[in-house]
């Protein structure tokens, strides 16, 4: 852009009376308006026509360049822009946007004013977008649309990104976070309030092996999961830390609920507030390498409930208020190598409550507090290669059946 070669304008509205002439013309205005659409371009973003011109796109171009995003999503309209229609039910983030921020708006990022083509639900994928970062308390509101951000560019980072649903309506949703890339890092991600009538995953790892080993969930929350089949807040997931998973409910249906399932290399993570109707409740179940982590109100009204199932190499875990209406209440069930783990609390009104089931290799555990009304209760039961256990305050209330500090248990 070059400035007019004439001399400057004197008073407002009129020019000098004497040459040269400050003449406009086209193409010093032709030249002005290409800077000004090359700014906006730059930025990453779309320039808007005369119907739609929000007189802020200079501004908003400038402000993306500035914080070095090659997008910046603070309004429904550039959220909807942000999406291109790659298949039927399938988005993508546009190919030329690497890095995308979400900022705040209440109420957060209806993801149905995305769908078009008669599709409804939809899929996000990330395609080339490499870092994900929302400010605090946003999030995409799925409403009772089933879809979930289909993470498929190696090296990603998201950051603090929220899903939401309203959990009013069933639908068959899969799950929130799905893994399909090496590398990539969920750092204070979340999924909530959502309800479905098929099997649900907060966080779902992938069918490949590697993305699994390479990839990484940090202070994660899974929590206000609803349905009719299996729950899971996270499913075959690798190197999870300091991640919760709370208040997840499938009492309407007949099918197991599961805090971490089929987990590797888990450290520091609780779960609390479990329940399940008809099926089986798991606080842990078939996961594996677990230190530090917390089983907390896990409660089934006709299954077994269990803390920790299947787990093996676990440290310094603890299993508490483990509640069965008319199924076995189990802290650690089938572990191995266990060491300085707690068992608390377990209670069942009809059948056994146990604080160890069928471990082995153990050392430095405890058990207490263990209650049944009508079953057994064992604070060690069919345990092996026991080492400075502990066992306190096993009773069966009624007093119909016994109870034992350890059964059928060899050092």
């Amino acid at each position: 852009m070059h400035r007019n070669e004439a001399e400057n304008m004197t008073n407002e509205g009129l020019f000098p009376t004497s040459p040269p002439y400050a003449v406009i013309t086209a193409e010093f205005v032709n030249s002005l308006q290409e800077e000004l659409m090359n700014i906006i371009n730059q930025a990453g973003l779309a320039t808007l026509g005369q119907a739609n011109d929000t007189r802020d796109q200079v501004w908003n171009a400038i402000r993306t360049i500035a914080q070095g995003y090659d997008y910046i999503v603070d309004s429904q309209t550039t959220f909807v822009n942000l999406f291109e229609r790659q298949a039927a039910n399938q988005y993508k983030i546009k190919d030329d946007y690497y890095t995308v921020l979400f900022k705040y708006i209440p109420n957060g990022y209806s993801f149905s004013n995305v769908l078009s083509n008669g599709d409804t639900w939809g899929d996000i994928f990330t395609n080339n977008c490499v870092h994900i970062h929302f400010q605090n308390g946003t999030f995409i509101n799925f409403a009772n649309y089933k879809g979930h951000i289909r993470v498929e560019t190696d090296d990603c980072l998201l950051e603090n990104v929220w899903i939401k649903g309203t959990a009013s309506v069933a639908a068959g949703i899969t799950e929130s976070f799905k893994l399909d890339a090496y590398r990539v890092t969920f750092d204070n991600c979340k999924c909530s309030n959502r309800l479905s009538n098929v099997d649900m995953a907060g966080f779902q790892g992938s069918i490949t092996t590697l993305h699994n080993l390479t990839s990484k969930y940090i202070n994660c929350a899974v929590f206000d999961l609803d349905g009719s089949d299996k729950i899971f807040g996270f499913n075959t997931c690798y190197n999870i830390s300091n991640s919760v998973v709370y208040q997840l409910d499938s009492s309407s249906g007949a099918d197991h609920c599961y805090g971490f399932r089929s987990c590797y290399l888990v450290s520091s993570c609780p779960v609390h507030d479990l329940n399940t109707g008809s099926g089986n409740c798991y606080g842990f179940y078939l996961c594996h390498q677990v230190s530090s982590c917390y089983a907390d109100s896990i409660t089934s009204s006709s299954g077994s409930a269990v803390g920790f199932y299947g787990s093996e190499q676990s440290s310094s875990c603890y299993a508490s208020s483990i509640t069965s209406s008319s199924g076995a209440a189990i802290g650690f069930d089938y572990c191995y190598q266990i060491s300085a783990s707690h068992s608390n609390g377990i209670t069942s009104s009809s059948a056994n409550a146990i604080g160890f089931n069928t471990c082995s290799q153990m050392s430095s555990c405890k058990t207490q507090d263990i209650e049944t009304s009508t079953g057994i209760a064992y604070g060690f039961y069919n345990c092996g290669r026991i080492t400075a256990c502990y066992v306190n305050d096993v009773d069966t209330l009624a007093g119909a059946n016994n109870a034992y500090g350890f059964y059928n248990c060899v050092e």
